[in-house]
């Protein structure tokens, strides 16, 4: 019985590892089926890849852990994010150390973008909010490089955009996404 309790749970958290997109099923055996009794995990002929392997994506630096409560508002989070990695910045040396208390309280900010409701922003708010994000995902993306100080990105220049990305609400946010929505043209003229 509690082989099976433990069975059951481990199908019910890969479900919903793969629901989050944490992994993604890239070849599925004869008869498998996805569902709540999870037999495609247990089929030996179906083969997974975590997110973080696929060829042209980097990581997604907000999904180390699962954010499990109810998050605040989208401005809120993103502005949040971006100040604690600008403090983080300021303090130096670069990269933060791992153990430090303020580098873990801008990562659970970033784990806050997971929950964040999307829902109809206004424009100008919707921008506030991207261009936040955009700031926060390039210090992200830094700190989880360990960029050195001074150290030249010229030869990633062209895919440092893409490489690395925030999970939010169902969906991938790199910082090229984020710029060519931003830059999209929208009716009504200059504003």
């Amino acid at each position: 019985r509690l082989q099976s309790l433990a069975r059951s749970t481990g199908n019910l958290l890969a479900n919903r590892l793969m629901e989050i997109q944490v992994f993604r099923l890239v070849v599925s055996g004869r008869g498998a089926r996805m569902g709540l009794g999870g037999t495609i995990f247990e089929d030996p002929s179906s083969f997974f890849r975590f997110r973080e392997d696929e060829p042209d994506y980097g990581p997604i630096l907000n999904m180390q852990r699962i954010f499990k409560s109810r998050a605040r508002p989208p401005l809120s989070v993103a502005e949040d994010l971006l100040t604690k990695g600008i403090l983080l910045h300021l303090q130096g040396p670069l990269p933060p150390d791992d153990s430090s208390a303020d580098y873990a309280g801008f990562l659970r900010v970033a784990e806050e973008l997971q929950a964040v409701e999307l829902a109809p922003m206004p424009p100008r708010a919707a921008v506030a909010f991207l261009v936040n994000l955009h700031n926060a995902l390039m210090l992200h993306t830094h700190y989880h490089r360990r960029t050195a100080p001074l150290e030249s990105l010229k030869p990633l220049r062209r895919r440092l955009g893409a490489m690395h990305q925030y999970h939010i609400r169902g969906k991938r946010y790199s910082m090229d996404s984020i710029a060519e929505w931003l830059l999209r043209p929208r009716g009504g003229g200059a504003g």
